[in-house]
């Protein structure tokens, strides 16, 4: 029953058929987990029914709702068994119907995106909407009438736990969902196993729990499985990385940053630590002041006057001073680094009144060698110079690609002009310049002295001196100084990953790892942390995680959450044994879909059911 005013009730049509709506049923492949064993992946396709994919061969299905359970299947005619809610939970799901010439392809997502927490390599898998040709998804008018694009794939998802169970998903009359040529289906179910098989009713009995998790301590007031939080438990490990930036001009302040909610250091060690990490020279002596004509928190000069130009200053001002970092018109600036990974250096000249930068690169005289520029991975699809050969009998040649995830990209128009190329003991010294800013286009990476001067970089070598896969390859930052100016260092927040997810079978693997984005618990007030906003954790008012300490906005204090509770992640801790490594549930999700069939516009009438855009604001992390 729902109400309307004052004591009116209207009884509410369940009855769908009566509405001239028909159904098929399709279900998903086999869903097998073990207790407290998270499930979350892309299944294969399934085709849709034969009756439905013949009737719509050419024509366009109206999906007006849609009902999901979880059942394990009826054999031999036999009915579906739902399955309890205690033993399985449904934390959300992706579902797609799919039409004849929708294709199935990786999408970059970033961190922020759900699905980045599934595969955790930056790609998210789904269906292009309107084939190969996006053109389609503006709709056409023809004499007069206008004629609604028509997808050829449609998304349906519910994160709303197990309530998504047997109700009805249903749309106002005359809309739908609209799919052209229905052929598949496909699933992303996240599923959480907390069936305790000391039981086989369908009541809650808890079973065993990771020691750090979000339920009361006491196990007698549980009324449902904290399995279902997606505990950070002890098979999984932390890398934290905490990460700053230089700037030349303005201030640590946050609402002068570019990019990124800079924040002041406020701790002397961390400002002389920071500076070391940083790489910009030998720290020659470390200085505390209070100084409010100087720059607040940390800062380093080098100074003309030193015959070691590696040489730095360190300074950190307790202060609330508001006197600038730098200098505004900085003429020029340099910053190198090496990576002992790799054996890849980079020194890079700054001449800002020309707009050149002299760049100098050494690696292995006997492989190629590059460095990409402004990117964390490959995935960022960054900037890169390419010491490499052409063929084993070829002299070494400069390239510059803009790179693509995991593979080598497209080759770029040469801006850089080699000076020089030597070969002493072994390694290869590299002298070439190029514009700073005047580029063809945005493929190239821009150097700049404005806002941050610290830029991260991707270093890697090959197994010979033709580009190819690189054998080795490493994370580095470059940061950018001027002579005889105050180059501040500000907080740029905290890297990390969480890792020792697991493999198919379930064994931790201590090499995967998922990525958490940058930043920390905190704003500007909040000195013991040091954190600044991240894309998990806007600022208000789009979001009031930061502004209330949230732990999930920091790895540091991350304590559950989907970057726990990947594929085949157990729920439990590393020192707890499955109580029943045998007894495992096998179900489908089961899904039943409603519709219509479409008629286009004509002159005489209009559609008969308009496309529903689907949008949604993801909260959980």
């Amino acid at each position: 029953m729902s109400s309307n005013s004052g004591d009116v009730l209207t009884n509410y049509n369940t009855d769908f058929a009566s509405k001239g709506y028909e159904y098929f049923d399709v279900y998903t492949p086999d869903i097998t987990s073990q207790y407290s064993q998270t499930f979350w992946t892309m299944l294969p396709d399934v085709d849709l029914p034969a009756d439905i994919v013949s009737r719509f061969a050419n024509s366009t299905m109206a999906i007006v709702g849609y009902e999901v359970d979880q059942v394990i299947v009826g054999k031999d005619g036999e009915p579906d068994v739902s399955v309890p809610i205690t033993h399985a939970y449904n934390h959300h799901y992706g579902a797609f119907i799919n039409g004849e010439d929708s294709k199935k392809i990786l999408k970059k997502c970033d961190s922020r995106d759900h699905m980045f927490n599934m595969r955790g390599d930056g790609w998210c898998p789904t269906f292009t909407r309107f084939g190969d040709d996006e053109s389609r998804s503006f709709g056409k008018e023809e004499n007069g009438v206008y004629h609604q694009p028509i997808p050829d794939s449609q998304w349906f998802s519910e994160g709303n736990g197990g309530e998504f169970r047997k109700s009805w998903h249903g749309y106002p009359a005359g809309t739908a969902q609209l799919v052209k040529k229905p052929r598949t289906f496909a699933c992303v179910p996240m599923q959480i196993d907390t069936w305790n098989r000391d039981y086989d009713d369908d009541l809650f009995h808890v079973g065993p729990l990771p020691a750090r998790h979000s339920g009361p301590q006491n196990i007698e007031d549980l009324q449902t499985s904290p399995l279902t939080e997606c505990p950070c438990t002890t098979r999984l490990f932390k890398q934290v990385n905490r990460t700053y930036t230089t700037i030349l001009s303005d201030s640590c302040n946050a609402e002068k940053m570019d990019g990124i909610d800079g924040a002041y250091l406020y701790d002397a060690d961390e400002c002389f630590t920071a500076v070391r990490n940083l790489g910009v020279g030998e720290v020659g002596s470390t200085n505390i002041e209070d100084d409010e004509s100087k720059p607040r928190g940390c800062y380093y000069r080098i100074s003309s006057e030193e015959e070691d130009s590696r040489m730095v200053e360190v300074t950190f001002n307790s202060a609330e001073s508001g006197a600038s970092c730098g200098d505004k018109n900085v003429e020029s600036a340099s910053g190198s680094i090496a990576s002992e990974l790799t054996g890849v250096s980079l020194d890079v000249e700054l001449d800002v009144v020309n707009d050149q930068a002299t760049i100098t690169m050494t690696g292995p005289a006997d492989r190629w060698f590059a460095v990409a520029f402004s990117a964390h991975s490959m995935g960022d699809e960054p900037y890169a110079i390419i010491v490499h050969k052409e063929d084993d009998d070829d002299d070494y040649v400069v390239m510059e690609n803009k790179l693509a995830n995991h593979a080598p990209g497209t080759t770029l128009d040469g801006v850089v002009k080699v000076t020089s190329m030597d070969v002493t003991e072994n390694v290869r010294t590299v002298v070439m310049t190029r514009p700073m800013k005047s580029l063809p286009n945005d493929d190239y990476y821009a150097f700049h002295v404005e806002g941050e001067t610290s830029v991260p970089l991707l270093t890697a070598i090959g197994e010979s001196g033709v580009f190819a896969h690189h054998k080795q390859h490493s994370q580095m930052t470059i940061s950018f100084g001027a002579k005889d100016v105050h180059v501040c260092i500000c907080s740029a927040g905290t890297l990390g990953a969480i890792c020792g997810h697991a493999d198919e079978d379930g064994t931790p693997n201590p090499d995967t790892c998922n990525d958490f984005p940058t930043g920390g618990v905190g704003g500007e007030d909040a000195e013991p942390v040091n954190g600044v906003g991240n894309s998990l954790c806007p600022d208000q008012p789009t979001s009031d995680l930061m502004a209330t300490d949230n732990p999930t906005c920091s790895v540091e204090t991350y304590l559950g959450g989907l970057r726990c509770c990947t594929h085949r992640n157990f729920l439990i801790d590393a020192d707890q044994e499955d109580k029943w490594p045998d007894q495992t549930l096998t179900y489908s999700l089961k899904f039943r879909y409603w519709f219509e069939e479409y008629v286009e516009a004509t002159e005489e009438a209009p559609a008969s059911h308009f496309d529903l855009p689907r949008l949604y604001w993801q909260t959980e992390r």
